[in-house]
């Protein structure tokens, strides 16, 4: 009865509620089933520790994949805009080389202007020094008014020759007309 007493004891001390009274016959039985329960518990609980480190291990494992997983995005994305830079500069390059080729050819066009222009300003100045020479020359003055005198000379005669084909009548007024006649040959020509 003693060990009745301590069972009853040790039940209430550790569950007011449920405490069961136990035959003494059933005594073995219940205690085979509460072991076998405990034990099932404990062969339980183990799995569950086990179960409880692999699973750690997996997440762990997870989280290491996605972390690398989030690296490579991160990576391909650089990648990605590495080589769209790429090819931005690529066609900026392709027209800046076209640029070049259209801009050289316009210089290559404009260096041939350059030099023909050259070539006759070279002939130009040839000329004006000369020019400047034959002027600088004793007489050179007095020759150049006499190359001026003939000229205005000879022009004259062609306008007198134009006047007597073709006669031209000058309007002074509303009323008044004049018919202009030729000059005759010699008589303006030698006094200018």
């Amino acid at each position: 009865m003693e060990q009745n007493l301590n069972l009853t004891l040790l039940t209430t001390a550790t569950d007011p509620e449920d405490v069961r009274v136990i035959p003494w016959e059933d005594f073995e039985q219940d205690l085979a089933r509460l072991s076998s329960l405990s034990s099932a518990l404990n062969e339980a609980k183990e799995k569950k520790r086990n179960l409880q480190h692999k699973l750690e291990s997996l997440i762990q494992v997870n989280g290491e994949s996605l972390g690398r997983l989030n690296e490579l995005e991160e990576m391909r994305q650089k990648l990605e805009s590495k080589k769209l830079m790429m090819d931005n500069m690529s066609i900026r390059s392709r027209l800046a080389k076209e640029d070049a080729g259209k801009q050289e050819e316009q210089l290559s066009g404009a260096l041939q202007s350059l030099l023909v222009a050259g070539g006759t300003l070279s002939v130009t100045r040839r000329n004006l020094q000369e020019s400047s020479r034959l002027l600088s020359e004793e007489n050179g003055y007095v020759r150049l008014r006499n190359l001026q005198k003939m000229l205005r000379m000879r022009q004259q005669y062609m306008t007198s020759q134009i006047l007597m084909l073709y006669p031209v009548k000058l309007v002074v007024g509303p009323a008044q007309e004049q018919e202009l006649e030729p000059y005759p040959l010699g008589s303006s020509a030698g006094n200018s």
